[in-house]
């Protein structure tokens, strides 16, 4: 699933929604994301009910630096297909080891933070190695990138790549919120 947002409280809201319903279900979650994205997740789960830190503690949520994720990785630009397998795929393997369920969900933006650094071709391989990374571990992911990435025309290719990418792809909140007026009208 790939979220585009304008605004970081609706990304918040929804990436919190989106691993609610796992925790719910008993699914454990792995969140790779910026220091203040962590910040609102949480406070967004605890909102919705989730007792963030027994989530933490029992080893069902886990929360790993975009940054410090990022630079296991990356190399020459690019993200390493094997050391993406030995960091972030051990880190599922790992939830998944401790966990009853059969799948978890997975929330990344690393992917965007490539994007706003101008490395469109790395964030497009990364999401790749996401995808064949779930051939092996059985896990839902939710990506996220702020529409302000693809302002220009130029973009448009890589929009639609990153598009292709996902088997989901859900609007920005403006254009979810007029598709809601022009259905009341």
């Amino acid at each position: 699933v790939v979220q585009f947002y304008e605004d970081d409280g609706f990304l918040c809201d929804t990436v919190a929604s989106f691993l609610t319903d796992g925790i719910a279900s008993g699914q454990p979650a792995i969140v790779i994301a910026t220091g203040p994205h962590r910040d609102g997740f949480t406070g967004s789960l605890r909102r919705l009910g989730v007792d963030v830190e027994r989530a933490c503690a029992s080893g069902q949520m886990h929360f790993l630096d975009v940054r410090d994720t990022l630079a296991t990785f990356m190399r020459g630009g690019m993200p390493d297909d094997g050391l993406f397998r030995q960091s972030v795929g051990a880190a599922i393997e790992e939830r998944l080891r401790h966990q009853a369920s059969a799948a978890l969900r997975a929330y990344g933006e690393m992917v965007d933070v490539l994007w706003r650094e101008g490395n469109a071709e790395g964030a497009i391989r990364l999401e790749e190695l996401w995808n064949d990374l779930a051939v092996t571990y059985p896990f839902t992911l939710m990506c996220a990138y702020a529409m302000g990435n693809f302002y220009k025309e130029a973009h448009a290719p890589h929009f639609e790549q990153v598009c292709q990418k996902h088997t989901h792809v859900i609007p920005a909140e403006s254009y979810l919120r007029a598709v809601d007026d022009v259905a009341r009208s």
